[in-house]
C-alpha cells in the first residue's frame, strides 16, 4: 500500500508534467491563432485541452492574453485532478500485480 507522502509526491509530479504539456499546447494554439497560421494540423493540440476546453464558448476564441492565462490556471487544476485519478489507477494495478 502506498503511504500518503508517496501518493502526493506522485500526484504532484504527474500533475505538473500533464499541466506543462497542456499549457504549452494552449499557448502554442494562442500564438498560431494570433499570427493567423492555425489549421487542422493542430487537432492533437486541441484534444489536449479537453475536458476543460468544453467550458469555453464557441464565440470566445483564445485571443486575449488574460483569457489564455486564466485558461492555463484551469488546465493546471484539471491536470492535478487527472493526476490523482492516474496515480490511483497506477496504485491499484501495482497492488493487483503484487498478489
Amino acid at each position: 500500500m502506498m503511504n500518503s507522502g508517496v501518493f502526493f509526491g506522485r500526484v504532484i509530479k504527474t500533475g505538473l508534467w500533464l499541466a506543462a504539456v497542456r499549457i504549452a499546447a494552449v499557448w502554442s494554439l494562442f500564438v498560431l491563432h494570433a499570427t493567423g497560421r492555425e489549421n487542422l494540423d493542430e487537432i492533437l493540440l486541441i484534444l489536449l485541452l479537453y475536458p476543460e476546453g468544453l467550458l469555453l464558448s464557441r464565440n470566445h476564441p483564445l485571443t486575449r492574453v488574460r483569457l489564455a492565462i486564466g485558461f492555463s490556471g484551469l488546465l493546471l487544476a484539471g491536470s492535478l485532478l487527472m493526476a490523482i485519478v492516474l496515480v490511483l489507477l497506477y496504485g491499484m494495478t501495482e497492488r493487483a500485480q503484487q498478489r
